[in-house]
């Protein structure tokens, strides 16, 4: 993974989520799914940052702007999926 600018990497999941509730027998019970920067930062291969808290934080922040814009679209319910904090003993060190 190169840089991961939170001001241009955009990872749109709103429209993706405004199309399935238009279709939705019940729309307000349409939940959206998402990997949590930890996760995502574990998997990728790092090819710019040579510091995985500093990539985290930018994938967080680019996540973060995705989870605000689902909000404005009107998602209600948002599961922000962390498998590693079960699976590979993640010390509180690393994540605060």
């Amino acid at each position: 993974m190169g840089h991961v600018d939170p001001e241009t990497t955009y990872w749109t999941t709103s429209g993706e989520f405004v199309f399935v509730a238009k279709y939705a027998r019940d729309p307000e019970r349409v939940k959206v799914t998402m990997t949590g920067p930890h996760a995502l930062a574990r998997i990728a291969w790092d090819e710019y940052y040579g510091d995985i808290a500093a990539m985290m934080m930018d994938l967080a922040k680019v996540i973060n702007r995705n989870l605000r814009d689902l909000q404005d679209a009107g998602c209600r319910h948002i599961q922000l999926d962390e498998p590693l904090f079960a699976m590979a003993g993640i010390r509180r060190e690393e994540v605060c």
